[in-house]
């Protein structure tokens, strides 16, 4: 089962990457980033812990699974993108494209993050 703290860690770090680009982006306000705040507390551990448990269980090979990934990734895409739509006002961009470059963001610091302790492990 997958680890509490790494729920955490994995949460922390998407939060603190999506508010980094939300800042460069140019969000405003406080209310903004309470609603990426709120959002991800809702997306990043159901889709954690989901492709978690599928990983345990997958027996069809990677490329399936990348698609699944993929899949994944493009519907807490379009769930953020309509939170956003929802709830925020006055942004930079449309909801949608701020999802989409939040979400990006943080999905390649992940793999970045991975790879780096990947390689750690291997002179560990």
């Amino acid at each position: 089962m997958i680890r509490l703290q790494t729920l955490a860690f994995t949460l922390t770090l998407t939060v603190a990457v999506e508010a980094v680009v939300a800042i460069i982006i140019g969000v405003k306000g406080l209310r903004q980033y309470i609603v990426i705040l709120l959002m991800n507390i809702l997306t990043n551990p159901l889709i954690n812990i989901a492709l978690h448990l599928l990983s345990a269980h997958w027996t069809a090979g990677r490329a399936p699974f990348y698609f699944i990934i993929l899949l994944s990734e493009a519907t807490v895409v379009f769930a953020e993108g309509m939170i956003l739509n929802i709830f925020s006002r006055q942004l930079p961009v449309k909801p949608l494209i701020l999802s989409f470059i939040l979400n990006l963001s943080s999905y390649l610091t992940g793999l970045l993050f991975s790879g780096l302790i990947f390689l750690y492990s291997l002179y560990d």
